[in-house]
């Protein structure tokens, strides 16, 4: 009797390993006590309303130096003194894109953004940070919820493999580019009043 082929698994470097722990971990991180990047973004940008901007950068090598450049001058492109927190990623695809998350009301005009940019209101910023909090190549991940869709869809083994071997080959050349980074968010000076603050107000709307 012929027994069943076990199936080959991937053991993955914890930069590409997704799980909901880890994300939660990362959120915790960027929470900080109260000083994390989450409280300082909403410091920089006075708990106004917030947007995500999804710039397409179309196919191609994800940990590239180009890569990484053609991301920051988007950035820059787009936004002026704004603050901004951005995050390069790819999709399944293969395509990959700019996750800008800034001040509402320093979005330009939609006529002026390139075309294929989607812009949406963030109502719940921990929530999308856990979403930004998973690998950048989404091949990486367990599965995708396309925020905008619902629709989840399971990366299959052959994604993991691919994923897999860019990764390998990239971090072969030295180390990766910066995948996720900030523009006029500057670091908290705090008072324990002003954490008190964060604590009832911005952050535990963020949390919600």
């Amino acid at each position: 009797m012929k027994g069943t082929a076990t199936p080959t698994r991937i053991y993955f470097p914890d930069y590409l390993t997704d799980s909901t722990r880890r994300r939660a971990v990362k959120v915790g991180r960027r929470l900080g006590g109260g000083t994390g990047l989450i409280p300082r973004f909403l410091v920089a940008t006075n708990h106004e309303p917030l947007a995500w901007i999804t710039l397409p950068l179309g196919p191609g090598p994800l940990y590239s130096r180009e890569a990484n450049d053609q991301a920051h001058a988007a950035a820059a492109a787009l936004l002026t003194d704004a603050p901004a927190w951005c995050a390069l990623q790819r999709g399944v695809q293969g395509n990959r894109h700019l996750n800008v998350l800034t001040l509402k009301a320093a979005v330009p005009p939609r006529r002026d953004l390139p075309w294929g940019t989607h812009v949406q209101d963030v109502t719940e910023l921990v929530g999308l940070v856990r979403y930004l909090s998973g690998p950048p190549d989404a091949c990486a991940n367990r599965g995708n919820k396309d925020p905008k869709t619902g629709i989840y869809s399971v990366t299959t083994p052959e994604q993991h493999a691919v994923a897999l071997e860019e990764y390998i080959a990239a971090r072969a050349l030295g180390r990766l580019p910066r995948m996720q980074w900030t523009m006029n968010v500057p670091l908290l000076k705090i008072t324990r009043q002003q954490l008190e603050e964060l604590e009832h107000g911005g952050l535990a709307q963020a949390a919600d």
